[in-house]
């Protein structure tokens, strides 16, 4: 390479380098223990509704995680406890991304709770309407550690592995 050429790719380099604008972070919102903590291997889902939804694994009324929504503005609002009876039927320790299907609803996993104490697969609304509808056991996977995805059968999965409608 000649030298005209290095000068010529170390002048766009720096010319590029120069006229990018800086980033600026900004937190919206922070856990504080009752509202949740530790929003663990989750990303916030954007809804239908312009609000970011996720998951703490921990924290909340009982321990044992949260599901919550953001607003741009930094407002938490807690839509689900989980663990609010004996023994979690509901689930503990969510884990993973919620999925945004299109109907509208989210739907997640939690590592531990449920019927065998092995997690499970749940649906809320926006609203903050929440159904268990899976209950993982050894013949069904134990304690999922990511979230769901939505693929183009997902009605088939709904109604027959699930049984909902």
């Amino acid at each position: 390479m000649t030298a005209s050429k290095i000068f010529i790719a170390l002048t766009l380099c720096a010319s590029a380098a120069t006229s990018l604008p800086a980033q600026k972070f900004t937190s919206i919102a922070s856990f504080n223990g009752n509202n949740g903590s530790w929003p663990y291997l989750m990303a916030l889902v954007q809804g239908t509704d312009g609000m970011f939804y996720g998951t703490t694994r921990v924290g909340g009324t009982y321990g044992s995680g949260t599901l919550f929504k953001v607003s741009t503005s930094g407002t938490i609002t807690t839509l689900h406890n989980f663990c609010a009876k004996t023994n979690c039927p509901d689930g503990r320790a969510p884990t993973g991304a919620l999925v945004l299907a299109t109907e509208g609803d989210f739907y997640g996993t939690t590592e531990y709770g449920g019927a065998n104490d092995l997690g499970t697969v749940f649906k809320i609304t926006s609203a903050g309407k929440f159904t268990k509808l899976l209950d993982f056991d050894t013949t069904n996977g134990a304690e999922p550690i990511t979230g769901l995805v939505q693929g183009n059968k997902w009605e088939l999965l709904r109604h027959h592995v699930l049984g909902r409608d």
